[in-house]
């Protein structure tokens, strides 16, 4: 298995391949922000 940022940088690096990578639109994860605030607390 092969992590896919490793692939990106392969391409843009080495395959000489800059202008795939900048017609691609890379999503990036929210940073600082959990899910746990949506979660609802049970009381036993």
């Amino acid at each position: 298995m092969v992590d896919l940022r490793y692939v990106l940088f392969i391409v843009d690096k080495y395959a000489g391949a800059k202008h795939l990578i900048d017609e691609m639109t890379l999503v990036h994860p929210k940073s600082g922000k959990s899910k746990s605030k949506n979660k609802k607390k049970v009381k036993n």
